[in-house]
């Protein structure tokens, strides 16, 4: 039964939100989880939030107001309807007690894209996560919990990185290798074949250094991913986290992080992993697609389309993922972004069948491309269709 209650029900609503809060802070990006996390389990206020986050006091008020906006949906969707101020109220009183699991996800989210140099906002995240462990007097909560801080390489006061010093291979640290090797992912104009074949074959000692330290290279990789001003460096740890193959999938939550940076660089270092990984990528749909429908820079938005298209993570969930795709096309006139769009349909398949009337019309459009794209799409996705055009 469907419920709508006030904000002066926030005693009523709690009873109904709390079998659901795990689950639905759990699909809100990494960013919106952070951004709650401190304003109602650790009870900062927007200034304070600003400032560990490095934003602006508006932008922390409207952050908060669209995350808010985004909880209250979900909640929606599984019969608990209410205002958002009236959700507030109920998960600032009474969250505490069970906000463990959902709190390590955030942190181990955000402290995997940092490394062990975590910043304020990180370590007030730790030590609020710690509180409500020690509240909920769960031992296995708390075993599962640390587990993870300890598994994102995370050093903070008071406890041990599970792998003290730098990971190495050979008699060097994986900064050495890294640093070695950054600039080899660039071909030079007067390269030889042979020049190539010697770069090649150095990179590749650097990708078996990094198969033989593992998931341990996680946290160091993902800052290179982040720093985009490192010559090959962010080209190069994107390698990297493919070669790990299926252990790659622990880079998941330090990817999205870094998808939610304002530089865009950043976010394109991002894209350029997730789209290698294949499936490790999966937990990153809902930030793709975000980016798709919200993301400011044009660039963007195509190459989070590009991603959807060629890592295939959008067979997980498709009919979420193509009505957007079908909206992105109706939506731009920017050929660049409906090519991709269809590109992204045409990889989904026979499960995109909802969207053949929003391309038939490109099958006749102006554009030679997306003329082409558009039968390349109804092909794949209908294939008696195309066949009789």
């Amino acid at each position: 039964m469907r419920s709508s209650l006030d904000q002066s029900g926030a005693e009523e609503l709690w009873p109904q939100l709390a079998p659901h809060l795990e689950e639905t802070m759990s699909r809100l990006r990494a960013a919106d989880r952070e951004l709650l996390a401190l304003r109602f389990y650790e009870n900062k206020n927007a200034e304070e939030v600003a400032a560990l986050l490095g934003i602006g006091t508006a932008a922390a008020h409207k952050r908060t107001k669209r995350a808010l906006e985004k909880l209250q949906k979900l909640f929606a969707a599984r019969g608990v309807t209410s205002t958002t101020a009236a959700i507030a109220g109920a998960v600032s009183a009474n969250a505490m007690p069970v906000a463990s699991i959902g709190l390590a996800k955030t942190i181990s989210g955000i402290a995997i894209a940092q490394g062990a140099a975590a910043s304020a906002s990180t370590l007030t995240l730790i030590n609020g996560a710690l509180k409500i462990m020690a509240w909920t007097k769960a031992k296995t909560t708390i075993v599962v919990g640390i587990g993870i801080l300890f598994a994102a390489g995370i050093t903070t006061v008071g406890f041990k990185n599970i792998h003290p010093g730098e990971p190495s291979y050979d008699g060097k640290t994986l900064t050495a290798w890294l640093e070695a090797s950054k600039n080899l992912v660039f071909v030079g104009t007067s390269d030889t074949q042979a020049d190539q074949r010697k770069k090649h074959a150095e990179l590749q000692k650097t990708y078996d250094a990094v198969q033989h330290i593992g998931p341990r290279a996680i946290p160091i990789l993902l800052k290179w991913v982040a720093n985009t001003t490192n010559g090959g460096g962010h080209i190069l740890a994107a390698g990297c986290i493919q070669k790990l193959g299926p252990e790659a999938k622990t880079a998941g939550p330090g990817l999205i992080a870094i998808l939610d940076s304002t530089n865009e660089m950043e976010r394109y270092s991002s894209f350029n992993v997730l789209q290698r990984i294949g499936s490790a990528a999966d937990p990153a749909l809902p930030a793709i697609l975000d980016h798709i429908r919200y993301d400011p820079s044009d660039g963007m938005r195509s190459f989070s389309l590009t991603t959807l298209a060629n890592s295939g993570i959008g067979k997980q969930n498709p009919e979420v993922v193509v009505p957007i795709l079908i909206e992105c096309l109706a939506s731009t006139n920017k050929a660049i972004l409906r090519g991709e769009s269809l590109r992204a349909l045409a990889g989904l398949g026979a499960s995109a069948k909802s969207a053949v009337p929003a391309i038939l019309p490109y099958l006749k459009g102006p554009d030679l491309e997306l003329r082409n794209a558009a039968r390349n799409a109804l092909s794949q996705i209908d294939p008696p269709a195309a066949a009789s055009m």
